[in-house]
């Protein structure tokens, strides 16, 4: 079998890594599955860059098949080849086909189809019904009544009570906050965060832009209300540094103002001082934490690495 690039890796050698966690040996081989059905195992499992147990970039490239990115059960080839179908026309792909590229981030799994020179898939996101690194399905944005611009989010490949929850969370949370016209969300640590900005165009990474504000937070799946706090920040969290979290970085504002417009970026490897509060977390897909933080007459946004 060919060789398979798979960037957050599963198995070395032999062995499993799982970050932080160190090398633990494999499990006995399985018998061989059936045809078509899935060799993933039945429980969810985790996918936040640094996370311990999470699948990690492995250097000497082992063979990964496809099977092993989805539910027992599940009949994988059907779903690659109906959505390959979706994007360039028929493909018909063995269960065993090798020429893939796989990424896992806090959103969930994406595999890209190597189908000829000239014409591959665009990628394919998994949904968390079929694969236990599944998460985020599709996500959209639309714009309400009142013309603000919400993310719209499925996670299973069929309609879903769950994704109707998660919506109307989502709708009501940003109905209650009308200072904010846009909003995005984040995932990562197993939560699902909306984030608002006063300004519009934050769908797209150049438009998300002044203070981000967090006005909603569930968990993964059961979709309850699941609230992060100042022990999911770094114990060195008074030290500003340069990431925030939008593209543009660090970030302080004065508390009372009208507009972001007096905002500004936060001195890098400034000091919060001791009086500093903490009142919203929330994590990215890509392994970084975020807070805002007010500090006497100012008011900061932050991002950190892992705890």
């Amino acid at each position: 079998m060919a060789r398979r690039h798979l960037f957050l890796s599963l198995l070395v050698a032999g062995s499993l890594l799982m970050a932080g966690c160190g090398v633990l040996s494999a499990p006995p081989p399985a018998e061989p599955s059936p045809i078509f059905i899935g060799t993933g195992g039945t429980e969810r499992k985790p996918v936040d860059p640094g996370a311990c147990g999470a699948p990690i970039f492995a250097p000497d490239d082992p063979d990964i098949i496809l099977s092993d990115l989805f539910y027992d059960s599940v009949d994988y080839i059907s779903f690659i080849n109906h959505t390959i179908f979706d994007q360039v026309g028929p493909s018909g792909l063995p269960y065993d086909y090798v020429d893939f590229l796989a990424d896992v981030d806090g959103t969930g799994l994406t595999l890209t189809i190597l189908l000829d020179p000239d014409r591959s898939s665009t990628p394919i996101r998994v949904p968390a019904d079929l694969s236990p690194y599944g998460r985020i399905y599709t996500m959209d944005h639309t714009t309400t009544g009142t013309g603000q611009t919400i993310p719209v989010i499925t996670t299973t490949s069929t309609p879903s009570a769950g994704d109707d929850r998660i919506n109307e969370q989502i709708r009501t949370a940003a109905a209650a906050h009308p200072e904010n016209r846009c909003f995005l969300l984040d995932v990562g640590q197993e939560h699902v965060s909306l984030v608002g900005f006063r300004n519009p165009g934050c769908e797209t990474p150049e438009g998300a832009t002044g203070m981000a504000q967090l006005v909603g937070q569930w968990f993964f799946s059961t979709w309850d209300e699941a609230e992060m706090t100042v022990a999911d920040l770094p114990a060195d969290w008074h030290t500003i540094g340069m990431v925030g979290p939008t593209a543009a970085g660090a970030l302080v504002c004065p508390l009372d103002r009208n507009d972001d417009s007096s905002c500004a970026a936060a001195p890098l490897d400034g000091t919060l001082s001791p009086k500093a509060e903490v009142r919203s977390v929330w994590a990215n897909p890509y392994g970084q934490v975020n807070a805002i933080i007010t500090d006497g007459d100012l008011q900061y946004a932050l991002g950190y690495g892992r705890v």
